[in-house]
Formats: C-alpha cells, structure tokens, sequence
C-alpha cells in the first residue's frame, strides 16, 4: 500500500522538474505577502444568484478579520448586493468594488473571478474563491509570477488536450504529478498512485505578481479554448463551459513562464485531509459548495462538509480490512488519529468563526434593499 506521505513525493519531483524547466528565473527569497499583497475575490449579487454566495462571501471576509487582516481584502462586487451585506462587509474593513461581468462569463461562469484581476493594483494579488475561509495569516508565502496548487482531479481527457494543441498552439506545463483524489483512490485500492503528464491547476485559490497582465493571458487562453471546442463532438463542459477557466489557467501559467506550486496548507481541500498531506495545519480552507439546500444554516453547511465528506471518512475508511490486523495496524491508527485531530480542529475553529459572526441568523434578503457599489475601491456610490 502507498504510504501516506508518496503525494508530497511526487510534488516534490514535480516541483523540481518545474525548477528545473524555469531555472533562469531567480526564485524571490524574502518577499512575503504581509503588507504587500491584495486578497481578492468576487461576489456575483445579481438576481437569481445562489443566496449561499453571500454566505459563503460574509464567511470568508469574518475569517479574513479573525486571521489575515494584515492584508487588504477586496471583493468585486457584481450587481447590486444587499444593502445588510454591504454594511457587514465595511464593518469588518472588506474594502468594495462594483463591476460588471466579465465579457467571457457567458461561456464559463467562472471567468467573473478574473475580474479581481482587472482592477488596477499596485501590489501582488491572492485571488480566492468565496467558498474559502482562512485560519491563518499568510503573510509568509513567497513566489515567482504565479502560484497554484494542484487540482483534485483531471477532468480534461487525452483527446482533449491533443485538441487544444492542435487548434490552439496552447499547452499545460509537462510535469509529472497525481491528482488528489487519484491519490486517495490508489491508497484505498493498494496500488501505486497513477501519475498524469500535464499540470492541471485548481483556480481556487492562485497568487498573481502582475494581476492586470496574466488576466489578459488568462482571459486570451479562455477565449482561444472555447473557440478550439465550440461546436466541437469533444467538448463538454470541462473545456468550453464551466470549467474553460481553470483549463485556461493551466496553459496560462505555461505560457507565463515563471511558476510556483502553491503549497496544499494555502489550498487545503476536503481531499487534503483524507491523506494527510501536511504535518503543518492548513491556513487556508477550501470547502467548495457550502450547501445546495438554500436554506440551510452555515454551522450546518459546515457541519456537514466536515463530518460527512472528511471526518466520517478517516474514521471509517483510512484502514482498510486488510491492514487492521497487520503488523503495521498501531502505525497507521496513529496517523489516523492524527488526521482526526487536524481535522477536528479546522472544523471547531471554521463552527467558532460562523458562530462569532451569527451567520445563521444573518438576513441576506434585507427587505429588498440594496445597496450599489461603485467601480473603484472607493466604497460605495
């Protein structure tokens, strides 16, 4: 059975082929982000939006206040949201800024986030998805021009990829790796881990030098993706859709020329804890989807994620039948517990956080009052 540590073996030979490939641009050491860099991320607030949007949105601005106020957090706002949301969000500091969508939302919903980019900024961006929450600062995290953490899986097939070249001239960066959950499976099968041959990045969480000038490359490859696939029999919604985004941010970051993996501990998904991964706790949360149950309130949302998708899961299946009785059954209870212990603590500390902020009792609707946001970090118009 693969060891519970072999994905950091394979992202430390991937990072090095990475090093290796871009070894003519210095890796910065001693710049941090504390003070120096932009946390963005965007609220789409018009009509018929999902309300757990804003949720999830209040959630990671009382986690930015609670752990990572050292650095500005902006929130493009589009629409007009709630004037409740409004007011929360400038009592906790959350600077705000109107826009309207991005040109290429109609073809991957997703592309809005890119608008955290095009506002101008004269420092390093972290753009986050609003379905994360963070439980430390991350004023310490370094790079080059950009960094991305790995993604869970790849949902882009061989055809594809040769499509995209053929068509397109774009490519992902040629390194050896393994998907999360490509991991989680080989370890519950007791099989070596299949590794893929091109970098698939997820977009959930990425930190950008030069925001304006990778959003024209990043918003250029969405285009050119979506064009090579439309009306194309292989394209689903993986490559011209919803996920055109985070298929165009690994040929971007290609293109780009100066790339760091993004540590898991600053993109930690519910598969991170399944394996392990980290001896260090996660600073940033990556939850996805709080609930499709509109009504649900977050501490349920959480709690939810947490002992279903995560803590149920170690305790049932991190032994296999197999191994219970093996001589290495304390070995791995252990690390078991291990696990528990991490994850049972994010989840308390994600529960005091929604808790602090009485989130559940928070009234999106306002009466149908709203408030407009302006189109700079001015506040509100």
């Amino acid at each position: 059975m693969p060891p519970p540590g072999a994905l950091a073996e394979w992202l430390g030979r991937g990072l090095q082929s990475l090093v290796r490939r871009f070894e003519s641009a210095r890796r910065l050491r001693g710049h941090t982000l504390a003070g120096d860099v932009r946390i963005r991320t965007v609220l789409d607030a018009r009509p018929g939006v999902p309300r757990r949007y804003v949720l999830q949105t209040l959630f990671l601005a009382h986690s930015w206040a609670a752990f990572s106020s050292r650095s500005p957090l902006e929130v493009v706002v589009i629409g007009d949201a709630p004037a409740s949301v409004v007011a929360r969000l400038s009592e906790l500091g959350v600077e705000l800024m109107g826009s309207a969508p991005h040109p290429l939302a109609e073809i991957s919903g997703p592309a809005n986030k890119l608008l955290a980019l095009r506002h101008p900024s004269d420092a390093p961006v972290l753009l986050v998805d609003n379905d994360v929450c963070f439980l430390e600062d991350v004023s310490e995290l370094t790079g080059r021009d950009v960094c991305a953490s790995i993604a869970g899986k790849v949902p882009v097939t061989d055809e594809q990829w040769e499509r995209l070249e053929q068509a397109t001239g774009l490519r992902p960066l040629a390194v050896e790796w393994v998907p999360l959950r490509e991991q989680v499976d080989a370890r519950r099968a007791r099989r070596p881990p299949k590794p893929e041959q091109r970098l698939y990045l997820n977009s959930g969480v990425v930190w950008i030098r030069r925001p304006s000038e990778f959003e024209a490359t990043w918003t250029a490859h969405i285009d050119a993706i979506a064009q090579a696939f439309d009306g194309h029999p292989a394209g689903t919604k993986w490559v011209r859709g919803f996920g055109t985004e985070q298929l165009a941010l690994a040929t971007a970051v290609a293109e780009q020329g100066s790339f760091d993996l993004l540590p898991l501990v600053y993109n930690f998904q519910p598969a991170c804890f399944r394996l392990g991964v980290s001896e260090q706790q996660p600073k940033i949360l990556h939850l996805f989807k709080l609930a499709k149950d509109e009504e649900m309130p977050l501490s349920r949302a959480l709690a939810e994620i947490f002992d279903g998708r995560i803590i149920r899961w170690i305790e049932t299946k991190w032994i296999g039948r197999e191994d219970m009785d093996g001589p290495g059954a304390q070995e791995l209870r252990d690390q078991r517990d291990r696990v528990l212990a991490q994850a049972s603590d994010a989840r308390d500390r994600a529960l005091r956080i929604a808790a602090d902020a009485e989130l559940d009792r928070f009234a999106v609707g306002d009466g149908g009052r709203q408030a407009t946001v302006g189109s700079s970090a001015s506040g509100l118009v």
